[in-house]
């Protein structure tokens, strides 16, 4: 599905962007590939009632393993605490996330 120019420039309008010539065209080559797409989704024949396709996924049976809790040896963890670069007392400094 091809888009001309004019609706571009309509798009531009009602979104309030000043476009230039070229951006013009860019975005009409874009906005035409991305209607071919959704057309060709659109062409999928899906048939949503059937339920089975959205419960074969929430079976028990599909899940690969249990969670389970695994201490770490000690040598494991002093490995661990003994790599951070920093440290403040006992507590390993770690870089701030926020401000």
């Amino acid at each position: 599905m091809a888009v001309d120019i004019k609706t571009i420039e309509k798009l531009a309008q009602l979104s309030r962007l000043e476009l230039t010539s070229e951006e013009k065209a860019k975005y009409q080559e874009e906005i035409s590939k991305i209607l071919e797409y959704v057309d060709q989704l659109q062409s999928l024949n899906i048939d949503l009632s059937n339920p089975l396709i959205f419960t074969e996924a929430l079976k028990p049976e599909s899940r690969l393993r249990q969670d389970q809790i695994i201490e770490c040896p000690d040598d494991g963890n002093n490995l661990i605490v003994s790599g951070f670069p920093v440290k403040e007392g006992k507590l390993n400094k770690v870089k701030a996330i926020f401000e």
